[in-house]
């Protein structure tokens, strides 16, 4: 993982003060273990970062793309969270990009059934972009999201900054994930209609 390692430089008690920053804001908890205590991501800080990882991973491969690097081996994407792997590929199709296909169906072949088949089906999309007109480009990558953008079990809770009032982040909604990194709306859906002059 590119972060092991990242707070090396750092003394413990720095390091303390990070996590207890992160776990103040709701990305991380404290659970025991046996007897011992370990530090989890909970679902917002998950959310986090699986997004961030699945980005590294589309980065990684573009720098190989760029330098002419063909990976020797697709054995290190295998036995990864599924979650994480599947917003991977929706980052790869959401590119529109070709350039990544001969890296998918090398790939392909040592995955499990399931993630071959979504595999396939990214590679069947980026080959139909071109012919694809832009709103039905969109639709696509609407429908594609429902197999390839996997909800967390606990709903994200986030609080409107319009009305205060909470209301569930929307996983499925495909323009929250930017290339800079995933975003939280600041407002519930009814705020952003109302905003936008469309009556529930």
């Amino acid at each position: 993982m590119p972060a092991y390692g990242f707070y090396r430089e750092l003394t413990m008690e720095q390091t303390m003060e990070k996590v207890d920053v992160l776990i103040e804001a709701g990305y991380l908890k404290t659970e025991l273990s046996g007897k011992l205590p370990m530090i989890v991501f909970i679902v917002y800080g998950w959310t986090v970062q699986r997004e961030r990882r699945a980005e590294e991973l589309l980065r990684e491969w573009e720098n190989w793309l760029d330098q002419g690097i063909t990976p020797v081996s697709m054995e290190y994407l295998k036995d990864r969270n599924r979650g994480m792997i599947l917003m991977f590929l929706f980052k790869v199709l959401c590119s529109g990009d070709r350039k990544y296909i001969p890296f998918l169906q090398q790939w392909q072949p040592i995955e499990f059934r399931k993630v071959q088949a979504e595999i396939r089906q990214v590679i069947a999309d980026l080959n139909e972009c071109e012919r694809l007109g832009e709103m039905e480009w969109h639709e696509l990558l609407r429908e594609r999201a429902q197999s390839l953008i996997v909800r967390s079990r606990d709903p994200v809770i986030l609080m409107c900054q319009e009305c205060d009032g909470p209301f569930v982040f929307d996983h499925l909604d495909f323009s929250c994930y930017r290339a800079d990194g995933i975003y939280f709306p600041e407002k519930c859906g009814h705020c952003r209609n109302t905003e936008d002059g469309i009556r529930e």
